[in-house]
């Protein structure tokens, strides 16, 4: 039997439309939705987050190495509701600590645990200031 150019490309033509209609068949039976449940209240969420941020842009925080602890200060008064630290290499070491309501000062001191591992860590931090929620989200590296 003697092999051409014609029938290969043949056998190649052949191959091709079989992998497009595997495809099309893979597609058609996947049962990933096209659609976003919650679509709107997603939105809306956001939107308010959004606001949260502006809020937090008057809060400053920053790690203190001396007092392996997190320093907050307000513009005027406030306070820390909930923090979450988050290891960007190992996601299995995260922290967080929820219920850190004192008095609404100008500033908070707030101790994180010694046992952290060293790198570059997230910080997300909720709470209030000025009577409004605030949100903040901020790297830094113990």
């Amino acid at each position: 039997m003697r092999i051409d150019w014609s029938k290969i490309l043949i056998a190649a033509m052949a191959l091709f439309i079989l992998f497009i209609v595997s495809l099309g068949i893979k597609m058609a039976s996947s049962n990933q939705a096209l659609y976003e449940e919650d679509y709107y209240e997603k939105g809306e969420m956001h939107a308010e987050r959004m606001e949260q941020e502006r809020a937090g842009e008057n809060v400053k925080v920053s790690y203190n190495r001396a007092k392996n602890a997190l320093v907050v200060e307000y513009d005027t008064v406030g306070y820390v509701v909930d923090y979450k630290l988050v290891f960007l290499a190992d996601n299995t070491k995260d922290y967080s600590e929820r219920g850190i309501m004192p008095e609404p000062t100008n500033e908070q001191h707030i101790a994180i645990p010694r046992n952290l591992e060293p790198g570059i860590w997230y910080l997300e931090i909720r709470g209030i200031t000025n009577g409004t929620v605030f949100f903040k989200k901020q790297q830094f590296v113990k």
